[in-house]
């Protein structure tokens, strides 16, 4: 029993420095998760992407002016992972459930998107099929759908 709670304990630590926080800048992720594997991506109009390997879970950060505004986590193995990284980037709000997966084997259904209400409005969607949590704000899906309209318009 001992080892088990040892165990359980050394899973949520790990866990707990594993997620980094929406509006970091490229060094705070560097020091909390080393050198990036794509370092020469260049800035595209704002917009900036880097891939970080840590403790078995690719991340996925897209930087938008300087900070982070998209963070994708590929190879959470637990609903507790998930649930961890929400709860760091919630600060003092918290995550509103949008929808639910199809039940689980077990029966159950599981979160699938939350919503963050707050200064910093957020979104989050969890495949836990592929073991993925995306969460962005909505200042880069604005800026995103706005880069993409003004594509659309060209020539008009």
């Amino acid at each position: 029993m001992k080892s088990l709670l040892v165990f359980a304990l050394g899973l949520l630590l790990a866990v707990h420095s594993l997620h980094a926080r929406l509006g970091e800048n490229e060094d705070q992720l560097k020091e909390r998760y080393g050198d990036p594997t794509n370092p020469t991506d260049k800035e595209d109009n704002h917009i900036l992407k880097r891939i970080y390997e840590y403790k078995g879970v690719t991340i996925t950060v897209t930087f938008l002016n300087k900070k982070s505004a998209s963070e994708e986590y590929e190879g959470l193995a637990t609903r507790d992972a998930v649930e961890t990284i929400l709860v760091a980037n919630a600060g003092s709000f918290a995550w509103k459930i949008d929808a639910f997966t199809p039940r689980d084997p077990t029966g159950q259904a599981l979160p699938s998107r939350w919503t963050l209400y707050s200064p910093a409005k957020s979104i989050a969607t969890a495949s836990y099929e592929s073991a993925t949590l995306t969460i962005a704000t909505f200042e880069l899906l604005d800026f995103m759908t706005a880069q993409q309209n003004a594509g659309n318009l060209k020539g008009f």
